[in-house]
């Protein structure tokens, strides 16, 4: 994939860097992923996202937040409505995380 952005450029180094970040931060809970699949099988989309606290503020007062770093749905299941609901309420908005015990209040 990365040799294709731009093939003069040697991507070995990100590389070995965003497997060693995707691993560390899927361990301790603060980067999750979701994947769309068909009832084929098939991937139709799928959404990253970091998880992350700040100070509390009045408009979010617990301070955490969800930061959507990338989201793709394949060609054809695209523009059908149905994937942008789903990311949305995956990711929590103000909705637990069941898994992780968490609430965010801001994406």
């Amino acid at each position: 994939m990365y040799n294709s952005i731009n093939p003069s450029i040697d991507f070995t180094e990100i590389k070995d860097h965003c497997e060693s970040y995707f691993k560390e931060h899927m361990a301790d809970d603060t980067l999750v992923a979701w994947v769309a699949e068909t009832e084929q099988g098939e991937v139709a989309a799928c959404i990253a996202a970091s998880l992350y606290e700040l100070p509390p503020k009045p408009e979010n007062p617990d301070g955490r937040y969800i930061y959507i770093f990338n989201m793709f749905t394949a060609h054809l299941h695209r523009r059908k409505g149905g994937w942008k609901q789903a990311s949305y309420s995956s990711v929590g908005l103000r909705k637990k995380d069941r898994d992780r015990k968490r609430q965010t209040t801001r994406v």
